[in-house]
């Protein structure tokens, strides 16, 4: 929503003891209201920065992250090392570059002659820190009251249109939601590397496209057929996982696979993420299999796996921001929603998928999808606040 003055970066919104602030997840600077630095610092300090700021007495650089207007950047104090701010004196906003804050905390008390300036410099300011102006000069200006509202209605409307073009930083995100793929717009942060989500990916990857080469024999010889539970000693049940009928199957898993599986990876551990998997999958099979005993068609690919981490990921990360386009008369609209929502959406029409299913007009396995989830579904009641 923000960008960061120092590197460009995001602003994400954080907290402290004292309260909330703006932060640049790669650079560290802050964004830090005038109000908040007062519960921080010594008043006497924030007074000299704000007063500094309010007249203007400072070089215009940097734009503002809130309403992108110029900041001043002014003296933090009279100390030889007390560094340059960048004020806001419309949104009543201080920029920390990095390190700046901490080199802060520790300013000296004010001198006397500063002291004096900082006096003068609120001499025309009464005690609820509106100018004090003349009867004839206050005929001929605004109501402040008239002024607050109009500056808080036109955040307000900015705040809507940034929310309403909220997309994801990464480029590459854009192309699968183009396909109406959804995508992650505001993830977790991953503090282990998924070894096993990336061993999965390059398995399945490997093995599918060797198979793309011997035509349907490994299918047929691997994929799992319901009317041969027992086959290869019930290891058809796992097989499919690594088997895939096309090359949009396969991406789409792989793309799924690697978006959600990292993060259900980092919170349950690679063992018990390594075993959600392959129960998810055995479970997505044996439902398929349960209503379609007869059958002697091969069911491969990884969804049912699958389903199980994603339906595991919205329950413990139900806010997370997915973003996504939908066509309509050949025109794109971008939607975005919550993981949770996204996957109440992606039940209901997998339900109507085993109508279709069961009737015999569609060969996309819905409940093999639904068996996954209900591993996923457990795996949470059982772990949800394990790490």
């Amino acid at each position: 929503m923000f960008p960061c003055p120092h590197c460009n970066k995001r602003l994400i919104n954080a907290r402290n003891d004292y309260g909330q602030f703006w932060a640049c997840p790669d650079c560290g600077g802050r964004m830090v209201s005038i109000a908040l630095l007062r519960r921080m610092i010594d008043n006497e300090n924030v007074g000299w920065i704000w007063a500094q700021g309010r007249e203007g007495k400072g070089e215009q650089k940097r734009p503002c992250p809130l309403c992108r207007r110029p900041m001043i950047e002014v003296k933090s104090g009279n100390a030889p090392s007390a560094p340059n701010l960048d004020v806001c004196r419309f949104c009543s906003y201080a920029w920390f570059d990095p390190d700046e804050f901490e080199a802060l905390r520790f300013l000296p008390a004010l001198d006397q002659d500063s002291r004096k300036s900082l006096r003068e410099m609120n001499a025309g300011i009464n005690a609820f820190g509106v100018p004090r102006v003349s009867p004839k000069t206050l005929s001929g200006m605004r109501d402040p009251a008239e002024e607050v509202r109009e500056k808080f209605a036109i955040a307000k409307i900015k705040a809507l249109q940034e929310q309403s073009r909220d997309k994801p930083d990464e480029w590459w995100k854009m192309i699968p939601a183009f396909l109406g793929i959804p995508v992650e717009i505001s993830g977790h942060k991953i503090y282990n590397i998924p070894w096993i989500t990336w061993l999965l990916a390059a398995l399945a990857t490997g093995i599918s496209i060797f198979a793309f080469s011997q035509g349907r024999a490994l299918i047929e010889g691997f994929g799992f057929i319901p009317s041969q539970f027992s086959r290869y000693y019930g290891l058809t049940l796992i097989t499919p996982f690594f088997l895939h009928g096309g090359w949009f199957h396969l991406l789409s898993n792989m793309y799924f696979l690697l978006t959600f599986g990292d993060n259900v990876e980092d919170f349950l551990g690679k063992k018990r993420f390594a075993l959600l998997a392959f129960l998810a999958t055995i479970s997505g099979n044996i439902l398929h299999g349960l209503f379609n005993l007869e059958s002697t068609i091969p069911c491969i690919g990884a969804s049912g796996g699958i389903s199980g981490l994603i339906a595991f990921y919205v329950l413990k990360f139900p806010d997370v921001k997915l973003g996504f386009y939908y066509w309509l008369f050949w025109r794109p609209y971008w939607i975005k929603i919550s993981a949770l929502g996204f996957f109440i959406l992606w039940i209901f029409l997998q339900l109507i998928g085993v109508y279709y299913q069961l009737n015999g007009f569609s060969n996309v396995s819905a409940l093999a999808h639904l068996g996954g989830v209900t591993i996923g579904v457990v795996f949470y009641i059982i772990w949800r606040k394990k790490a």
